[in-house]
């Protein structure tokens, strides 16, 4: 299966793969529907991307326009049911969660949100995410657009870079450590 989130038309959109790589038709289409605080930019629903759960038993996903992820069984040889909704996380209004990546031990997951620069941790057992911790990827004397963009764990589990676009246009630097909580290090 690929799986796509549509930020534009607010909807996740599911697709087979035939045996030689190539997709066929649409098998479902599912669309998310709401909005949140920031009227120029929350006006209605915004998946900004899907990701696989550790144990693929899951598909998140994160949408900017109603400040929530959204938890959907995976089921990969249905014909027409591949995503299931599980349940959902709401996030502070205005937040516009964008990126979702997982620890490489699988236990905890990190998501980043655009709007307000904030990266929440999250601890993925039982299947659900149970936030632990808040922090920001901009300094306390910011005075500009945030535009929180993309997140990355170091190969070796130990270091997470959060980039940040517009005005500010750097890299935060956290270090990794007990609990999948996180150490600011450095701006860049």
């Amino acid at each position: 299966n690929v799986i796509v989130a549509n930020y534009s038309s607010g909807n996740i959109t599911v697709l087979k793969k035939k045996s030689d790589g190539s997709l066929n038709n649409v098998i479902q289409n599912i669309q998310h529907k709401g909005s949140s605080k920031n009227k120029e930019r929350q006006e209605s629903s915004h998946p900004h991307m899907v990701q696989f759960s550790p144990d693929k038993k899951f598909v998140f996903a994160t949408d900017l326009g109603t400040d929530f992820i959204y938890q959907y069984t995976y089921n990969p040889s249905s014909e027409n049911q591949v995503l299931t909704i599980k349940d959902s996380v709401g996030v502070r209004k205005g937040s516009g969660p964008r990126h979702l990546t997982f620890s490489p031990n699988g236990k905890d997951a990190y998501l980043l949100n655009e709007l307000s620069g904030t990266l929440i941790v999250y601890m993925y057992e039982n299947d659900r995410l149970r936030k632990i911790e808040e922090t920001q990827v901009i300094d306390d004397t910011f005075h500009g657009e945030v535009a929180a963009a993309d997140i990355h764990i170091s190969p070796d589990g130990k270091f997470l870079y959060a980039t940040n676009r517009a005005v500010a246009n750097d890299i935060t630097v956290f270090e990794i450590i007990q609990h999948g909580k996180l150490l600011f290090k450095q701006f860049i």
